[in-house]
């Protein structure tokens, strides 16, 4: 039975994460909606399925650690009202991989980061991928520094 269970796994990596059509579409309609500070919390369990985990409106950077667990990686997907310096005022769609110091599960750390490219294709965030290892960092500040490092 082990040897199953390694298979299983092994075939899991070598076709990447499972997204259900309901997930791509609500990516989907995140992408087309400009919705401002918007999470989607998505969770990958060992057989790389991918889950939403939690979907808040009107979420500031700050609160977003908050949806976090302390010792689990997570993804966020993120959409964030950027107000640029020169005043135009933007939506990118961010993805915040979450990877806490804190894990206590060296498997889940290897299924989230064996996922890492296929979500960032799933969400189509090239260039707006951001880790964090501290839930708390996430701030606006924060994105904002980011957001302009990629954007120069």
């Amino acid at each position: 039975m082990s040897d199953d269970r390694t298979n299983e796994k092994t075939n899991a990596v070598s076709y990447g994460l499972k997204v259900t059509p309901e997930i791509k579409e609500l990516i989907e309609d995140l992408r087309k909606s400009n919705a401002a500070n918007k999470a989607v919390v998505f969770t990958v369990d060992d057989r790389y399925n991918l889950a939403v985990e939690e979907n808040e409106d009107d979420c500031e950077p700050e609160d977003v650690g908050e949806l976090l667990p302390l010792t689990e990686p997570r993804f966020v997907l993120y959409s964030y009202k950027w107000t640029r310096d020169d005043g135009r005022v933007q939506f990118p769609l961010i993805l915040i991989y979450y990877k806490p110091r804190e894990s206590h599960s060296p498997t889940m750390n290897l299924v989230y980061s064996s996922s890492m490219n296929s979500i960032m294709e799933t969400c189509n965030v090239a260039g707006k991928v951001f880790d964090v290892n501290l839930a708390d960092e996430i701030t606006d500040d924060w994105l904002q520094k980011k957001l302009e490092r990629c954007s120069t």
